[in-house]
């Protein structure tokens, strides 16, 4: 099952698995918070990137608040990298706010903080 409106992507993959849920709401003139909830993997990392290129244009900065993601794939880093071009196309400057699962994939891809193109929130 899939749910869709302006503020909010529910994606429920088929088996016992859990969804993920992403919203959208304002965080002050010009910005966004993104909130992540459950798992990120290949089934739904592209609706991820769609979710927030959607939303990208709506303020200059923007806020991705994944400490509720309890499991995330490499394909979520896929997304990750993804997001970060859309932003510098965009001219918007982004933060990312990881749970652990975010921070263990980022350290396998051996994200070093001198080529991390993004900013960590812990």
């Amino acid at each position: 099952m899939t749910v869709a409106r302006d503020d909010l992507f529910l994606a429920q993959p088929p088996g016992p698995r859990a969804a993920a849920r992403f919203t959208c709401r304002p965080a002050g003139p010009r910005a966004v918070v993104i909130t992540i909830e459950g798992e990120i993997d290949a089934a739904n990392a592209d609706n991820l990137s769609e979710f927030v290129a959607a939303r990208v244009g709506e303020g200059e900065r923007l806020i991705l608040d994944c400490s509720a993601v309890t499991f995330f794939a490499v394909e979520g880093f896929s997304a990750l990298q993804r997001i970060t071009v859309m932003c510098a196309q965009a001219g918007a400057t982004w933060v990312l706010v990881p749970s652990t699962s975010v921070s263990r994939v980022l350290t396998l891809c051996k994200r070093e903080p001198a080529d991390r193109p993004l900013r960590l929130v812990r």
